[in-house]
């Protein structure tokens, strides 16, 4: 068994690694739109580029988080576009 910090220090740089091949498939794809889901609520949100938030959002596919190529496209898998 692994003490949480201990396993968390052996696998961090492998946790970032994923993390940053996840925010950059989607640019590298050609794929913009970035699909959110909401911590609070668990509602899948999506935002375009532009949006009020859509810079700071970051994407991660771990959690159920993914990159959308059109806005028909998240909305045909059941996300909505974000308010602001």
């Amino acid at each position: 068994f692994d003490q949480p910090w201990d396993w968390r220090a052996a696998n961090a740089e492998k946790v970032e690694t994923v993390n940053e091949q996840s925010t950059s498939l989607g640019l590298l794809g050609g794929c913009h739109i970035k699909g959110n889901i909401r911590v609070n609520t668990g509602e899948k949100v999506y935002q375009v580029p532009g949006q009020e938030y859509y810079a700071e959002t970051r994407i991660s596919p771990l959690k159920g988080e993914r990159w959308f190529c059109s806005e028909a496209e998240a909305q045909a898998a059941g996300w909505r576009k974000a308010r602001r």
